[in-house]
């Protein structure tokens, strides 16, 4: 193993690694700190015996404990996004207050579970009639300069991994926690949060750039009215080379894929996703 370390530290792969690690600069005073106040939560072990733990000892009911509910706008990153029956139930809340509310996560050519986003599929047209901004992914992403590589597996091609939730640029958190069922009844999960306003901003810039039409599709509501009979789709606008494109089907999708989509999209599993 030591002499497999030696030859890789050598390469061009472990040379980037190492330039990339923020712990030296950080002790050598090259990185400013910043001194904030951060919670610890975490899932109870015994979550993965029984379904029937109370609300408030589990990770969710934690977060919400801390009293960080947002007032002015949650900015919720997560690769895998099935907000479930309790998830829209804050959601709407938070749009009823006047809070923005904004989600990213993978689109479906991104995603490395076809089957959680199908869970995520069902949700679409009810996350943007309750007012949610909905935010997608690409694959392949066009080079803007900036830093989506700290928010995706350091590839050529994009997929977020990070579970970031930012409330009113003043609280973070950050933790293993995906927004899905299996995060908040089966798996046992962890985070902090963090409260602070410049971290805040900071996490928030990094997400936004991520969200630009150039690296992300945004799914839009179309609202068509036809013989007295309304029918409710989705469109996919983006930006390409400089151009606005609008796409009436998933985009970067095959027939096939699509079609698995929607036979997922039927079957009974959210909670197990």
């Amino acid at each position: 193993m030591q002499q497999f370390r030696a030859q890789q530290i050598g390469s061009e792969y472990g040379r980037a690694l190492t330039a990339a690690d923020p712990l030296p600069k950080l002790l050598a005073g090259k990185i400013p700190w910043h001194i904030a106040r951060a919670d610890l939560i975490v899932d109870p072990p015994e979550k993965v015996l029984s379904r029937n733990q109370s609300t408030f000892k589990l990770l969710v009911g934690q977060l919400a404990g801390l009293w960080v509910n947002p007032t002015r706008r949650a900015l919720i990153v997560s690769p895998y996004f099935v907000p479930g029956a309790m998830g829209m139930a804050y959601f709407e809340y938070w749009r009823s207050q006047g809070v923005q509310v904004d989600v990213l996560t993978n689109a479906y050519a991104a995603s490395d579970v076809p089957v959680v986003h199908a869970g995520y599929a069902n949700y679409r047209i009810p996350l943007l009639q309750a007012g949610v901004n909905l935010y997608e992914l690409k694959p392949v992403a066009e080079p803007t300069g900036g830093r989506l590589r700290d928010l995706s597996s350091g590839s050529s091609r994009a997929s977020l991994h990070a579970k970031t939730f930012i409330f009113d640029d003043e609280h973070v958190f950050i933790g293993t926690f995906n927004f899905d069922p299996r995060s908040a009844l089966l798996n046992t999960e962890m985070g902090l949060i963090i409260h602070s306003s410049e971290l805040a901003r900071q996490v928030t810039a990094i997400a936004e750039d991520a969200m630009r039409p150039e690296r992300g599709y945004q799914p839009q509501l179309v609202v068509e009215t036809t013989n007295k009979t309304t029918v409710k789709r989705l469109q996919w606008r983006d930006v390409h080379q400089g151009a606005e494109r609008i796409s009436d089907t998933e985009p970067e999708t095959t027939l096939i894929q699509r079609g698995l989509l929607r036979v997922l999209q039927a079957l009974p599993i959210e909670e197990h996703l």
